[in-house]
């Protein structure tokens, strides 16, 4: 509290108040065991993304060997799976992955 001793009244009273960042209606800070509890749940759902969106089967994956993408069809196409917080993805065409700088799985 080195520097912010002349707020430290008003700091007890919003607090006190739950006023600010001491919210509980979702427009302050959110209680730590209720946001833990909610990100896991959250993290599970958007980490896997393994519904394309219409048309677009090409799964783009981010290995140690860089980024690569595989059509239906390609020996490894049903083991990969699309982890969005890796920046994998879905595309749509060949052209597509190749713009985004994916190249074609080898097998």
């Amino acid at each position: 509290r080195r520097y912010s001793r002349v707020y430290v009244q008003h700091e007890v009273r919003a607090r006190d108040a739950r006023r600010g960042v001491w919210r509980r209606d979702g427009r302050g800070l959110t209680d730590p065991a209720e946001f833990r509890a909610t990100s896991r749940v959250a993290d599970h759902v958007s980490r896997s993304s393994d519904t394309p969106p219409a048309g677009c089967e090409i799964k783009g994956n981010v290995s140690a060997n860089g980024r690569i993408y595989h059509r239906p069809g390609q020996r490894d196409y049903d083991h990969t799976r699309i982890d969005v917080t890796r920046g994998e993805r879905w595309f749509c065409s060949d052209a597509q992955a190749l713009a985004a700088g994916w190249r074609p799985a080898a097998r």
